[in-house]
């Protein structure tokens, strides 16, 4: 059974309301109504229609290999340091007029040139502004391992001007110390200018 009380009468006739404002305004004005004289400038912005700023599609062909050393190779000797992904090669560039937010998704693809039954750990890192957005690992086989993708993906905040989008890539370790390596063959990248928070 249903039991009317204020708050679902005033939640109903709300919902009415606005649903019925809605479609009159649909209904009542005609197409091209609203132009540059009805709307004040700079009235419609990105921010108050709730869309992206801009969004730019970054394609670039890196062909990076990812050398063996004593350090990441099977008998690595004692001391090597772990290098840290601090930045790294320059993939693209976004230009904003005022500090935004950035949307960053990558599509990170590897080649092989690694005898069969063997493989590469490999670490990359995404970063903008020189800030960290994201950082992941993979395994890429030998023989087979060309075509072996990563995504990566992150917000950051950046300033004003013009910011760099960085890939960084390094080979933690190889399964054997026979010839042939990993590489890092491409990176694919979308990346969404926000407003601020």
């Amino acid at each position: 059974m249903l039991r009317l009380s204020y708050a679902n009468v005033v939640a109903t006739l709300a919902l009415f309301i606005s649903l019925g404002g809605a479609s009159y305004a649909v209904m009542t004005l005609p197409p091209g109504s609203v132009g540059k004289r009805q709307l004040a400038n700079g009235a419609v912005t990105p921010r108050a229609l709730g869309f992206p700023l801009s969004t730019r599609d970054l394609q670039s062909v890196l062909s990076e290999g990812l050398p063996k050393d004593p350090c990441n190779t099977p008998g690595s000797l004692v001391g090597c340091s772990q290098v840290m992904l601090a930045g790294g090669r320059r993939v693209g560039h976004v230009t904003v007029q005022t500090p935004a937010r950035l949307a960053i998704t990558a599509l990170v693809t590897f080649a092989s040139t690694m005898p069969a039954d063997t493989h590469a750990h490999i670490e990359v890192g995404l970063f903008a502004a020189r800030k960290p957005v994201d950082q992941r690992g993979t395994d890429v086989p030998g023989q087979n391992g060309s075509g072996t993708q990563l995504a990566l993906q992150g917000v950051v905040s950046i300033p004003s001007g013009s910011t760099s989008i960085e890939l960084g890539s390094i080979a933690r370790w190889y399964s054997s110390p026979l010839s042939g390596e990993a590489k890092v063959e491409s990176v694919s990248i979308i990346a969404t200018v926000l407003p601020p928070s």
